[in-house]
């Protein structure tokens, strides 16, 4: 998992969950509009470090809105591995739950 391992990973955990039911507060409304032209490639390792120390900084924020500003503050390119990286986590988040009947 890409998610640094701290006390205060929960809340990065919650955000996951919350993109796993379809709620991104984490990212503006126009995301979803770019998202869908990133072409989709796993991450290599400077760039799974990378986002690592992106987490880390979020992590460093206790408010959602401060968290908000932070992602709104990354350069283009850090902010597209943070997107890449955080729908990769709600997908396994998804994947790992299984198939529910409803």
């Amino acid at each position: 998992m890409i998610i640094p391992a701290t006390k205060d990973d929960r809340s990065m955990k919650n955000l996951i969950e919350l993109g796993s039911m379809g709620h991104f507060p984490l990212f503006g409304h126009d995301w979803t509009n770019e998202i869908k032209n990133i072409k989709r490639s796993r991450l290599n390792g400077k760039q799974k470090e990378r986002v690592k120390k992106i987490m880390r900084s979020l992590l460093e924020h206790k408010t959602l809105a401060k968290k908000r500003i932070a992602v709104e503050a990354l350069v283009e390119a850090d902010k597209l591995l943070l997107q890449i990286a955080f729908l990769y986590l709600i997908e396994t988040k998804i994947m790992d739950k299984g198939v529910e009947l409803h």
